[in-house]
């Protein structure tokens, strides 16, 4: 027996994927701000199913029904505002997105049949948030098929990464702090986060913060390796977006994405743009300055040379793609 679902809800769906700190949470309020917008969802169960589907550890057919369940249930459930996050100090919810009065209102309002011809008559666009899964995002691409519009990619400065994560204590917490989630597997013995497979002797041999520039590579490697993998219809919809010429200038990438989803800034995304400071100006040197601050961090925790050599060519290969043109 194959577990199917032909009806479908969720006509455009957007996901917005990144390595830690890349500064998904930044963009991802002003894209709930255009025209049809949704409030953007963080679904650590997408995540999970991309994770497990690329190991195969979980059936496709199976895996890619719950994604097209998923996505319908979302989209119905922020029309009528059940689990709605309404939690103030949450990046994701209502209130930080300036969407609480919507959201509020919905709570009263009618469900059922009322709402289904809401959603196909105003096509709203849903946007999920995932975290660094679009190395493994075939199941995302191939379950949803012409309802996924676009892909967002959110990169930044390699350096600002393997700090993020390195001082987040990420290695440290992996397979043994409760409130920490990402998928582990065992192997001789030792626990392993999912993204060590293959390079599992290396991994163990490894400092924190030589496990942090390793961790980032592999990311990296895997993000051009799948695009590479794609075909010509699919790379249409993957949108790159750099973090610092976003915050510096983000009005042509906006609308960049605009015409891909076919619509347009309200009167809110003003405010939102102003609450996430964008677009920013940064202080004369201070771009040098950050970077002396990484050198003196690595100085400080002495990464072999193999790896402080890896930091340096993932810098240098990130700047001259991305930050080349801007004069950052």
């Amino acid at each position: 027996m194959e577990m199917i679902r032909p009806q479908k809800l969720a006509e455009t769906v957007v996901f917005i994927d990144g390595f830690s700190g890349s500064g998904k949470s930044m963009i991802a309020p002003i894209l709930s701000s255009f025209e049809r917008g949704e409030l953007w969802l963080l679904h650590d169960s997408v995540d999970y199913m991309c994770t497990l589907d690329h190991f195969g550890q979980i059936d496709r057919k199976a895996a890619a029904m719950m994604v097209q369940l998923q996505m319908d249930l979302d989209i119905y459930n922020l029309m009528i505002g059940r689990n709605t996050n309404f939690r103030a100090a949450d990046d994701s919810g209502v209130a930080s997105n300036l969407l609480s009065e919507r959201y509020e209102k919905r709570l009263q309002d009618d469900d059922g049949d009322r709402v289904t011809r809401l959603i196909q008559e105003s096509n709203p666009t849903l946007y999920t948030m995932t975290h660094w899964v679009f190395p493994m995002s075939t199941l995302l691409f191939q379950a949803l098929g012409d309802r996924l519009k676009a892909f967002i990619v959110v990169v930044r400065h390699p350096f600002w990464l393997i700090r993020n994560w390195f001082q987040g204590r990420w290695e440290e917490r992996l397979g043994q702090d409760p409130r920490e989630f990402q998928l582990c597997y065992q192997k001789g013995g030792r626990v392993f986060p999912w993204y060590a497979y293959g390079w599992e002797e290396e991994y163990q041999d490894l400092s924190p913060f030589e496990k942090s520039i390793r961790t980032v590579a592999s990311y990296i490697e895997g993000c051009e390796n799948f695009r590479n993998q794609l075909s010509a219809q699919d790379l249409k919809k993957v949108q790159v977006i750099p973090f610092e010429p976003f915050a510096a200038d983000p009005s042509r990438y906006l609308h960049i994405l605009m015409d891909v989803l076919e619509t347009q800034e309200t009167p809110l995304t003003a405010q939102v743009m102003t609450k996430v400071r964008v677009p920013r100006v940064s202080p004369a040197g201070d771009f040098t300055g950050k970077k002396h601050e990484f050198y003196e961090l690595m100085g400080n925790h002495s990464p072999g040379r193999k790896y402080r050599d890896l930091a340096e060519k993932l810098a240098r290969e990130y700047e001259q793609r991305y930050l080349a043109v801007e004069g950052i």
